[in-house]
């Protein structure tokens, strides 16, 4: 599928949007977690969820506002319709979708480091979300060219 210039270029900054916050962002956020709460200890990210503090309202208050910000970002932009500019309307799909899975990332930095090694598992989750779900809005030609 042959793209024109001004699309190609769009979706080029989509990919690099889409690649930053949903992939870069939380693989750093998790190497900072880990040299810094856990000691360079990541097996910690993966102990039992039981340990995780739910009585702390932080954990419950992040825990629903990353679920809040993953559901926006499978929901929310499929809604954004534009009938002047159809590539102004996937430009800013691509770039809520980034924004709210980067939401996503920073409530499992915060989680991570104020919450403690107990949360690491919780924090690990909030962090593998964006990957996955970037996979899935990931910017592609045939989306951009239909």
């Amino acid at each position: 599928m042959t793209l024109d210039w001004t699309t190609q270029k769009a979706l080029r900054q989509a990919r690099f949007t889409m690649l930053t916050c949903a992939f870069v962002a939380p693989g750093l956020y998790a190497g900072a977690i880990t040299m810094e709460i856990l000691r360079g200890h990541w097996i910690r990210f993966f102990q039992s969820p039981g340990r995780i503090p739910w009585a702390d309202p932080r954990a419950r208050v992040l825990a629903g506002l990353a679920l809040a910000a993953l559901a926006g970002a499978l929901t929310l932009p499929g809604r954004i319709r534009s009938a002047r500019s159809p590539l102004g309307a996937l430009r800013v799909r691509t770039l809520l979708a980034s924004l709210l899975l980067l939401v996503v990332a920073l409530c499992g930095l915060y989680t991570g480091m104020k919450l403690g090694s107990a949360a690491a598992p919780l924090a690990m989750a909030m962090l593998a979300a964006p990957p996955a779900v970037g996979l899935l809005l990931f910017p592609t030609a045939r989306r951009w060219g239909g």
